[in-house]
């Protein structure tokens, strides 16, 4: 306890230099922490969509289509599955879905695009891709009704209640199948490839296509809370109990993004440790300067029975002590210069509605989320620098000799 108030008392003698380190210290951190918890933010957008339009917190599908997206390799029996599962989840959100890839014709054009077989309601509910209808309206039991994307209603120059047929593999190598739609609806998500390749369809009329009993090639659960996902996992299994499927978590259902915002973080905590350390240089250069400006002051005190060792430690807890308060500081800075963005986000739609990641069709109006652990790790991580850069001005001091020390400079 006395080290440590000999080393408030040391810094606090200089306090212009101490203000000055701690400062840059302090608002170094705070652009860190603003930067990170927007980063967050962004990447819970990106997950939260994905989840909801691609995936969900827990998802069934056949053994193997996971590595393999066959649209042959389909769950069959898929209601009676949906059924256990909503059952067991009775506060979540079950849904089926079919993904079949195939041409769409119009008498002016020929695309190929993914078909997309859902349950109009339950789709409604969770994803938002029925808010992003333009012109007409979202799909319905109507199994003849079809949705397409604004860019692929222009290449097929088509417009509501025309006539488009789709074309694709049939169950068996080598066959097809054809069925014929009517435009329902035209979305616009801003998303080129959402809305020049995409078409969605009731889940029934993509059924016939496919073929086989009742099929889907997802079952997905939406929850409230997945803070249990490892016993949500675990239950579901149960419900399910079939051999021929598999359950997935959200982070196995869409691995991509998880390894794309992954590798985002991790590039971002590189650049954040790369600033941390060109700033320790500037806690190195003040903690020097202390040193050398007190070396017959320490030489006295050596002459009077304190060891090196604690003077090392003396020098060390100077260190912390800035990192601390600049620490403090910026943490409190970092919280308040996010709040803005985390009430008010960042509008980037002059750059689009939308934009895309991974397959995943973000909106451009990003809100940022406190990232509490992140702020507590780098603040912490800010102190731990700040101390390391102490290191060799501690060492420094260990090899005084007290009568050269005290001699006249």
């Amino acid at each position: 306890m006395l080290l440590f108030k000999l080393a408030v008392r040391n810094l606090w003698r200089n306090t212009r230099r101490t203000l000055l380190t701690s400062g840059g210290i302090a608002f170094g951190l705070m652009f860190v922490l603003v930067v990170v918890n927007f980063q967050y933010g962004s990447h819970q957008m990106m997950l939260r969509t994905a989840i909801k339009s691609m995936a969900g917190h827990v998802v069934v599908q056949a053994s193997g289509y996971q590595a393999d997206k066959d649209a042959h390799n389909a769950l069959t029996d898929s209601g009676q599955t949906a059924e256990s599962l909503a059952q067991t989840f009775p506060e979540g959100t079950v849904l089926r879905r079919a993904f079949l890839d195939g041409a769409l014709m119009s008498p002016s054009n020929t695309r190929m695009v993914a078909l997309m077989g859902v349950e109009p309601e339950a789709e409604a509910r969770i994803a938002d891709l029925d808010d992003k209808v333009i012109d007409g309206t979202w799909v319905d039991d109507d199994g003849r009704g079809m949705v397409l994307g604004s860019k692929l209603a222009e290449t097929l120059e088509v417009e509501l209640g025309d006539r488009i047929v789709y074309q694709g593999e049939g169950a068996k190598a080598g066959e097809s199948v054809s069925r014929m739609f009517r435009v329902k609806g035209i979305f616009n998500t801003g998303s080129a490839d959402l809305d020049g390749f995409v078409a969605v369809t009731e889940l029934g009329a993509a059924q016939e296509l496919m073929q086989g009993t009742d099929p889907a090639h997802q079952v997905a659960v939406h929850l409230e809370d997945d803070r249990d996902l490892e016993a949500q996992l675990v239950a579901a299994s149960v419900a399910v109990s079939r051999a021929d499927a598999e359950v997935l978590g959200w982070r196995q259902a869409i691995p991509e993004l998880v390894e794309f915002l992954d590798m985002d973080r991790q590039f971002a905590d590189i650049t954040w440790i790369i600033l941390g350390i060109m700033v320790s240089f500037g806690v190195l250069n003040t903690v020097l300067m202390s040193v050398l400006e007190r070396t017959r002051e320490f030489g006295v005190m050596m002459s009077i029975g304190l060891t090196p060792r604690k003077l090392a430690v003396l020098v060390l807890m100077e260190g912390f002590v800035l990192g601390l308060l600049g620490a403090v500081v910026g943490f409190v800075l970092g919280a308040l210069g996010t709040w803005p963005l985390v009430e008010y986000g960042v509008d980037f739609s002059s750059m689009g509605e939308s934009y895309d990641a991974v397959g995943v069709s973000i909106d451009t109006h990003i809100f940022a989320e406190y990232a509490w652990g992140r702020m507590v790790v780098f603040s912490a991580g800010g102190i731990l620098l700040t101390m390391f850069a102490s290191i060799w001005p501690a060492w420094r001091v260990t090899s005084l000799r007290p009568v050269e020390a005290m001699r006249p400079q």
